[in-house]
């Protein structure tokens, strides 16, 4: 959209005295001109950077548009400065000029946002579903096709919300009586997510409506999108620090290393060394499922003045299972192999024997997050004269966060395991590290010398639930008063009232123990058999460079 400026009409005037002869048309001049499209979209953005005081960078609607961006997070990232986190895949949190999502500013038409956010589903799922403490915006709860424009403010405004250390972003959303007449858009997507089960949908629609002489017009926006997802991951719980000292026989011990063991590639004395707790592989089958709402109704009774309320909606829900096996080292290794770093030495290959046998865990889990957000404002524009223009806001929000596991858990864990392992050995120079263990059921166990149901006990049962609730009420006036025509002078007041809420609860039930007391507990039918290694479309080649010792 170009409006005329008085360097426009000048030109028209020096246009129209060119030639005598023209003919005009139609009375008076042309108002405005359109133009429309990416080139449109490039201009408004232009503008927005023309026009404002600080440095500020814009993207619109055609640019959103364009790309098939899973949500904002990912639009974001297309303006200069601004970088993603993503989980599972899909954009999240942002980061502008290195500042994390916790030190940027999020606004919805101008008006703050509130955040909550108890953990996503990924890496440590107890830890993470635990705090509910961040103020970062997930970006992951707003489809894109519903947003007309993003504004980035890098640098401080008084006319925009404070808070902001990275940056303050602005989301615009439609307005029906910026597009006259009836217009309407139905999108349709199937996502096949290799790493999941499932060809998933993602359905959008739009329709927005203006009467005849563009006095009153709504617009309605609806978005829900399924996503199959899933990841395999290998881990270590800790790899602690220490210093080697072949001569004293506590600080081997202290590496977990028996006297008379055998060890390849020594490090030095006085030189760092790794020394790895344990190892679990594990893959996650992930499901989530995003709805997204937006109405927005506009009245101008006339051409001064302008009402506007807009509701917006967004509810993003995430469910996700997990099993991860694996074995604890037990601090009896009689053979090691290490990498030869001359900085830290880290094991590559190791093994050990374990007296009388220990336990080799399957940790499965249960989690689960439901994140909704309201906001509902009122908003009036108007011109009350060539020279003033006042601007008047109102708004309420509420965004809550919190479990949507089993029994409204965040995560639900419980741990089995077998307490059989008379022997094992670890190769973490492989592209995915590798474990090995042999049976000793002769203390814990059916004593038969395979492994079977009889060998399997439980452990322990953990749980987390976390929930937060912030609500932000505001209410904003502000103005602009133009002294002349090259001064403008812009003024207002705000009052926001902001409220944060959050609890933590988590507990424990012992069962057999870590320590596998009551091999053979779990009822027939709870369990069931899964190759985990399977799921990494890796075979391996097992534990190379050490053998199990005979007998």
């Amino acid at each position: 959209m170009f409006r005329k400026s008085k360097l426009s009409v000048a030109v028209l005037a020096a246009a129209g005295t060119l030639s005598a002869g023209q003919v005009i048309a139609q009375e008076g001049m042309i108002e405005e001109v359109v133009v429309s499209g990416i080139r449109g979209s490039l201009e408004r953005a232009m503008d927005t950077k023309r026009d404002s005081s600080g440095v500020v960078d814009a993207i619109s609607a055609e640019d959103i548009g364009k790309f098939p961006d899973t949500n904002l997070a990912e639009s974001l990232q297309r303006i200069s400065g601004v970088s993603i986190n993503r989980v599972n895949g899909e954009g999240s949190e942002v980061t502008v000029r290195g500042f994390g999502g916790g030190f940027n500013l999020v606004t919805l038409n101008g008006r703050q946002m509130p955040s909550a956010n108890v953990g996503t589903i990924t890496g440590n799922p107890l830890d993470q579903g635990a705090s509910g403490s961040s103020r970062s915006f997930d970006f992951s709860n707003l489809a894109s096709e519903g947003v007309r424009g993003l504004q980035v403010y890098k640098t401080g405004r008084a006319a925009v919300a404070t808070g902001g250390v990275g940056a303050t972003i602005n989301v615009e959303t439609v307005r029906p009586l910026e597009a006259s007449g009836t217009q309407a858009s139905l999108g349709v997507k199937a996502v096949d997510d290799t790493s999941g089960d499932e060809i998933t949908p993602e359905v959008s629609g739009l329709y927005s409506w203006t009467n005849d002489d563009a006095t009153f017009g709504v617009s309605v926006f609806g978005s829900f999108q399924e996503r199959d997802s899933g990841s395999r991951h290998s881990s270590v719980e800790e790899f602690g620090l220490r210093t080697w000292d072949s001569t004293n026989p506590a600080n081997l011990a202290n590496l977990g290393i028996v006297a008379d063991a055998t060890i390849e590639n020594a490090p030095n004395d006085g030189q760092l060394v790794y020394r790895p707790t344990n190892l679990g592989l594990g893959f996650n089958e992930d499901k989530r499922e995003r709805t997204n709402g937006l109405l927005t109704a506009q009245f101008a009774p006339n051409d001064e003045m302008t009402f506007t309320a807009d509701f917006a909606y967004a509810e993003n829900i995430q469910d996700s299972t997990s099993l991860i096996d694996g074995l604890w080292f037990n601090g009896t290794v009689d053979y090691v192999e290490y990498d030869g770093n001359p900085v830290v030495a880290a094991p590559v290959i190791f093994a050990e024997d374990v007296s009388g046998g220990k336990d080799f865990f399957f940790q499965n889990l249960a989690m689960g997050t439901k994140d909704t957000l309201e906001s509902f404002g009122l908003n009036l524009d108007w011109n009350v004269s060539d020279q003033l223009n006042l601007r008047f806001d109102l708004a309420s929000s509420e965004a809550e966060s919190g479990g949507n596991g089993p029994l409204g858990h965040n995560v639900l864990r419980m741990n089995v395991a077998g307490a059989t392992a008379g022997w094992q050995a670890v190769d973490f120079g492989q592209t995915i590290p590798q474990g090995v263990a042999s049976i000793d059921d002769s203390s814990k166990g059916n004593a038969n010398g395979v492994f079977d149901a009889a060998d399997v006990g439980s452990q322990v049962t953990q749980f987390t639930s976390s929930d937060q609730v912030a609500k932000i009420d505001q209410f904003s006036f502000d103005g602009t008063f133009a002294v002349s025509d090259s001064v403008e002078v812009d003024f207002g007041l705000g009052f926001m009232s902001s409220e944060m809420q959050q609890t933590r609860i988590g507990g424990s039930n012992a069962l057999g123990g870590w320590g596998v007391d009551a091999p053979g507990d779990i009822p027939e039918g709870l369990i069931q058999q899964v190759n985990t290694l399977g799921e990494f479309d890796y075979n391996g080649s097992g534990v190379a460079g050490v053998s199990q010792p005979a007998g």
